[in-house]
């Protein structure tokens, strides 16, 4: 398993209180959940959205969001 760093720039919660996460993702092996927008790493930094369960055991939603080149979440 290659390494992965991971920072969050936004936290906030959905209208079921289940924390919504918005950040950065360096590396391959950021996990995503089935049928989202996209799963891999596309080039340099990506940005990312990931929602949790409002006890934090698990993950709702996480895609990655990027292009060829860095994104960062604003």
């Amino acid at each position: 398993m290659a390494a992965i760093r991971v920072g969050f720039r936004r936290l906030s919660p959905d209208a079921q209180d289940n924390p919504v996460i918005a950040g950065r993702a360096i590396g391959e092996d950021f996990e995503t959940t089935p049928g989202v927008v996209q799963t891999q790493a596309r080039g340099g930094d990506d940005a990312f959205l990931l929602t949790l369960r409002s006890d934090g055991t698990a993950a709702i939603f996480s895609t990655r969001l990027g292009g060829s080149s860095g994104e960062v979440q604003e």
